[in-house]
């Protein structure tokens, strides 16, 4: 293979999209989960704080996002070091998702 099959074949595996633009994006939604999370840390203790309320159903979000993100890992790239995390956020988000439930139920007006 000379120089162009290479680079007509890494462009073809990368869906034309230069390293540096996938590494871009990478990095910007690693920023925006990060930045995901502590929004919804103020939202959650401002709401805490006035309310006496705990939302639950914003964490469940995050919590599967973050499931979602290690299975991801854990299956695609039959990663095992990813596997306990996502055994860990998915008991997270299970947990998470049944306060979210149990809370709108109760606050439910049926």
């Amino acid at each position: 293979m000379n120089k162009e099959e290479i680079l007509a074949k890494s462009r073809q595996e990368n869906q034309d999209r230069d390293i540096a633009e996938i590494e871009n994006s990478k990095s910007a939604a690693k920023f925006a989960l990060i930045s995901a999370v502590i929004y919804a840390g103020i939202i959650f203790l401002i709401e805490a704080l006035i309310t006496d309320h705990m939302n639950y159903s914003l964490w469940s979000v995050l919590a599967f996002v973050n499931f979602t993100i290690s299975i991801c890992k854990a299956v695609k790239f039959k990663s095992v070091r990813h596997r306990p995390a996502a055994i860990l956020w998915g008991t997270t988000t299970f947990i998470v998702i049944m306060l979210a439930i149990i809370d709108i139920m109760d606050r439910s007006v049926l």
